[in-house]
């Protein structure tokens, strides 16, 4: 951890908590065609991680009982409790403490996406391997979720009990390997599993601003419009401008096929286009003086300081997955660091 940051943190009373890496996970996790990120061969990578001291779990699913054991920890954490992911979140406020702030009665979640329709093979490969459906409903986030004290450690509660249960069926046809912490997540709320009460935040409402699926959609056309107007040649950029993330495939052999020509790129790859920097349409440009507006006004995502907006306008308190957006968004945040 950067040192500036460590400082900053223990300034501001945070209590560090910091993980070991388990050496070696001791469950098999099993290889479920056709996810093509999860692949345990031999790339580092792409072998599951687990932490100490649970071992039997990846690492997604193994912060949970983690987190309960930190929460049940801090004797002084008494008040309403954000359970989030650290990596991909900014705060521009206050979650526990601005206008439209409603405490919780016992959980929160929220959306991930505006639409029901959007599915992904996050959720329906390991649904249909394991409960025999796909989802068509909102996708709800597990990577944020607010409760009191008391009902996010049942919370935590729920996810291990359901871990556990499901590890059991590792060799059968529901190996663990098809959970992840979002298809637990999914499940236990839609088949009303999780605690109560409980109150869904339609995406762009409420204390999280998930922007994941937006800003992919919105990277995605934006990129596009870049090949076209500057004549880039990419091997099947018209097959692979669909979101990657997002199950628009019918079959699994279909699938297969448009990942397979991820691999045989004669040209640019699709990655190197992901890596190009180039303002947004509508913006006022990367590395200018006015970085405010970072992203253009017609996507209605960020306000005249450019932070970003929930769908009554107002400031988000906590922005999920704001990466999707990156590079432009990043330039943003250094502006605003200086």
């Amino acid at each position: 951890m950067d040192k500036f940051v460590l400082e900053y943190l223990e300034s501001k009373d945070v209590q560090l908590k910091f993980v070991r890496m388990a050496k070696k996970c001791t469950t098999h996790f099993q290889v479920v065609d056709p996810i093509p990120t999860l692949d345990s061969g031999d790339d580092p990578d792409k072998v599951p991680k687990c932490l100490e001291p649970y071992p039997q779990f990846k690492i997604e699913l193994g912060r949970f009982p983690l987190m309960r054991e930190y929460l049940e920890e801090c004797t002084t954490c008494t008040g309403p409790v954000l359970s989030t992911d650290f990596g991909d979140v900014i705060f521009q406020q206050d979650p526990f403490d601005y206008p439209e702030y409603i405490p919780p009665e016992g959980l929160q979640v929220f959306e991930e996406s505006v639409s029901p329709f959007l599915s992904t093979w996050l959720y329906d490969i390991p649904l249909s391997n394991c409960r025999g459906r796909k989802l068509r409903k909102p996708r709800i986030s597990p990577g944020q979720t607010v409760g009191t004290r008391e009902k996010i450690l049942e919370y935590y509660d729920v996810m291990y009990e359901t871990m556990k249960e499901w590890i059991k069926d590792d060799k059968g046809p529901c190996p663990l390997f098809n959970a992840n912490d979002h298809t637990i997540h999914q499940t236990l709320f839609y088949e009303d599993k999780l605690p109560k009460p409980i109150c869904a935040f339609r995406n762009r409402d409420g204390m999280v601003n998930n922007v994941g699926v937006t800003g992919t959609l919105i990277m995605l056309e934006e990129r596009k419009r870049y090949v076209l107007e500057n004549n880039l040649k990419v091997l099947g950029f018209e097959d692979l401008i669909k979101p990657r993330h997002d199950n628009h495939y019918e079959t699994k052999k279909e699938f297969r096929i448009q990942m397979q020509k991820f691999k045989e790129f004669e040209e640019m790859p699709y990655s190197e286009v992901e890596d190009l920097e180039f303002p947004l349409m509508g913006a006022t440009g990367l590395n200018n003086k006015d970085q405010d507006q970072w992203i253009g006004p017609q996507y209605q995502l960020i306000d005249s300081a450019g932070y970003f907006m929930n769908l009554d306008r107002m400031r988000s308190p906590v922005v999920h997955q704001y990466d999707t957006l990156s590079p432009n968004v990043d330039y943003w945040l250094e502006w605003k660091a200086q």
